[in-house]
């Protein structure tokens, strides 16, 4: 479980987040929601570590500003919405992801893990290219590879279907519930298409101006809290079961 107290963040003087209270239970996929400036990027990096807020954060009843880095890093990985591709190769970039495990040597197993997470996004032929010869789309597979690779309990996920085509995206999304469902991973998620988190996230949390509007299962997520987030009216439809936002 993820605990937060209380996390409120500055960036030179301004709020970006606001007394946020929230738990985030085991083996869900949690979409964190809401407008540009709203505090999302934010409150991720403050999970992950990247920024010290006031407050206290608490990983599976850890307190994160006890845990050292190689400690945090078996807890949480963490994919974010850029990556500055280098003449690193594929496989030793993913391989990167089991450093918190593999200390000095790398064994048989990290080697496994490697080549079975990239089979598992499709991009095993990618393994000997150099990050510097990949198309956005890829590099962002595997930024997302060298997360699964960590074996973490915990991935936040930044936006993650970036660059990533139609196709690619519904992949993606339904290996992070397959991931959820069947290895208890709890899945956060930063992302803009409400409807890509209708379709996959078990919960929602909705921010505006550094501050949680809302928190909770489908049940929230109704036109009214939906215009009141984003200023701008919108009806609810079901297609095939699953609810879809138009807006009006």
């Amino acid at each position: 479980m993820i605990v937060l107290k209380n996390v409120e963040f500055s960036y030179n003087g301004i709020p970006t987040l606001k007394g946020i209270n929230i738990e985030i239970e085991e083996g869900k996929v949690v979409a964190i929601l809401g407008p540009n400036g709203a505090g999302k990027s934010t409150l991720l990096k403050c999970i992950n570590g990247l920024l010290k807020p006031r407050g206290s954060i608490y990983i599976s009843g850890l307190s994160l500003k006890e845990l050292k880095p190689e400690e945090a890093a078996k807890l949480i990985a963490y994919v974010p919405q850029k990556s500055n591709p280098t003449f690193m190769s594929v496989f030793d970039y993913v391989l990167l992801g089991r450093k918190p495990h593999m200390g000095l040597n790398v064994g048989k197993k990290d080697m496994k893990i490697v080549e079975n997470v990239l089979r598992m996004l499709g991009i095993e032929r990618l393994a000997l290219k150099k990050l510097k010869q990949l198309s956005g789309g890829e590099l962002q597979k595997v930024v997302i590879a060298r997360a699964l690779a960590q074996e973490a309990k915990v991935l936040l996920l930044d936006e993650p279907t970036n660059n990533l085509d139609l196709k690619s995206q519904l992949e993606f999304m339904h290996l992070v519930k397959k991931l959820s469902l069947e290895k208890g991973i709890t899945a956060v998620v930063v992302v803009h298409d409400v409807n890509i988190a209708l379709r996959f996230a078990d919960e929602f949390i909705f921010m505006k101006n550094g501050e949680i509007v809302a928190k909770g299962g489908h049940e929230i997520v109704t036109p009214e809290l939906i215009s009141k987030v984003y200023e701008i009216p919108v009806t609810i439809h079901k297609l095939s079961g699953v609810p879809v936002v138009i807006p009006v």
